[in-house]
């Protein structure tokens, strides 16, 4: 059981793994690259006090946190409905009235399981659009300099 739990998580984490990869490659780094870009504006302004100039860096980089802490949120988020689907899993068999040491319980858990999995990794193509939906509004948002 342990296997085919394994291949479950690599299966869900694959597809979550794929779908950041694009978020990253698509627009991260170019938030990223605006940002340094921004920072760098801000410092080469000579004629403004040294407190100025870390206030506008900060600013540069608030897009980027901003965009992190969604992106962080939605990760959170579908990792503990995972969680969940997989504890009603747990739950549903049990009160089914199969002992966690029957081959039977392992079985009707990993069936459970299966379909949480399944049902998820559906789930990872909205949640894509949704951080690059959130992804396009953080490029637009203006930075400080």
């Amino acid at each position: 059981m342990d296997s085919a739990i394994n291949d479950l998580q690599k299966r869900l984490g694959d597809a979550v793994s794929d779908t950041l990869s694009v978020v990253e490659r698509d627009g991260l780094r170019r938030l990223q690259t605006d940002m340094y870009k921004c920072s760098a504006r801000c410092s080469e302004d000579t004629s403004i006090p040294s407190e100025r100039v870390q206030t506008c860096i900060e600013g540069c980089g608030r897009v980027l946190q901003n965009f992190h802490e969604e992106v962080s949120r939605e990760l959170e988020t579908f990792q503990n409905r995972f969680q969940r689907c997989a504890m009603d899993c747990q739950d549903k068999v049990r009160d089914a009235g199969s002992l966690p040491s029957d081959s039977e319980f392992q079985n009707k858990v990993l069936t459970c399981l299966t379909k949480c999995t399944d049902d998820h990794i559906k789930l990872v193509g909205p949640m894509g659009k949704r951080l690059e939906t959130s992804m396009n509004k953080a490029v637009r948002e203006k930075l400080p300099h």
